[in-house]
């Protein structure tokens, strides 16, 4: 004889339906568990992650900003993460370095700084009362080498510097030399190429790159270190003359224009690097991983490839100690430079 029983529910049952009603509940119950891991789940897949951004100093169109894009589309990549180029530009790159300190120091605000901007404008302006404490900013990496060509009319007959030089001081006894920044990077070639051959330098401020080249087209100036971004299409169109590069290795693009080392002239010259730049106070841990994510990109065939093309070399440093030590290396020969040039006391 079958028991009758009346369920939780206030139906009748029998003991042969008890066991399929237990059943049915711990399947239901599966059911609505494995529901809610999938809503979870969605849910987590479908949050943002937090936007990286990369403060630029220097407008579109230049080697920094191209620097800064490329590396964000490696990030991109790499991260799985949006990545936003904030382009800040004025007082001395001052006003993109605030932004950076001001930020929170999670790591998600990053520097895409230069030569000019951390390690010539801290020397220049060491004292001002408008300038960031470079002790406020850690180095994580250096990340391309844009070297300069040093150019002249098109119309000149100098083969090489010595050549100009000779010219020069048989003529004149001046070199006019053209520098948008007082304390930058053309000026201070300039200055050390003339204290090596006791040649008076004449600085000519003019604005802007394009501003440069017109002058030594123009024939208003004899000789600029031009970055290698902006002169090389000139030098291709013959609108101008290379008569050297800086640094130690010749460009793949311009293999015809040998370096001020081959022309037994060392310690002439910028190149004009970027480096990658946190806020102070970023945890260690945070920095490394920034600095992993930042050599996976500086090693991508895409990243070498674009960065050769626009006249440039990729140079990844070994550790963000290493770079923090070329930074001061750095700062500390300026300094020297500046000095010798009455720029800072």
């Amino acid at each position: 004889m079958k028991l009758i029983r009346q369920n939780s529910l206030g139906f009748l049952t029998d003991n042969s339906s008890l066991a399929s009603w237990a059943g049915f509940k711990a399947i239901s119950l599966l059911i609505a568990l494995g529901t809610a891991l999938i809503s979870l789940s969605c849910n987590a897949q479908s949050v943002t992650p937090e936007p990286l951004r990369l403060i630029v100093p220097f407008p579109k169109g230049g080697s920094t900003y191209l620097t800064a894009e490329l590396l964000a589309h490696e990030f991109e990549k790499s991260m799985n993460r949006p990545v936003s180029l904030s382009v800040i530009v004025g007082n001395n790159s001052m006003k993109a370095q605030e932004a950076l300190t001001s930020a929170a120091k999670d790591g998600n605000t990053l520097f895409v700084g230069t030569v000019i901007t951390n390690a010539l404008v801290p020397v220049l302006f060491e004292h001002s009362a408008n300038v960031v404490n470079p002790k406020a900013i850690e180095p994580i990496s250096r990340l391309a080498d844009f070297p300069s060509f040093v150019v002249t009319s098109a119309k000149s007959n100098s083969v090489d510097v010595r050549t100009l030089i000779e010219h020069l001081k048989s003529t004149s006894g001046v070199m006019r030399n053209g520098s948008d920044f007082t304390g930058g990077a053309s000026f201070l070639s300039a200055h050390l190429l003339g204290r090596r051959f006791g040649l008076k330098v004449e600085q000519v401020s003019i604005n802007g790159a394009q501003g440069l080249l017109d002058g030594v087209i123009g024939g208003a100036l004899d000789i600029v270190f031009l970055n290698s971004s902006t002169a090389g299409p000139a030098i291709k169109a013959k609108s101008v003359r290379a008569l050297a590069l800086t640094g130690s290795s010749r460009l793949e693009n311009f293999p015809e224009v040998s370096t001020l080392e081959e022309q037994g002239l060392q310690g002439i010259g910028i190149n004009m690097w970027q480096g990658l730049f946190a806020a102070k106070g970023v945890a260690p841990s945070t920095l490394q991983n920034i600095f992993a994510y930042t050599q996976k990109a500086l090693n991508s065939d895409d990243f070498k490839s674009l960065i050769a093309q626009n006249n440039a070399f990729v140079t990844p440093s070994t550790s963000t100690e290493q770079f923090s030590k070329e930074l001061e290396l750095e700062k500390a020969h300026w300094s020297a430079v500046m000095k010798d040039a009455g720029l800072v006391q």
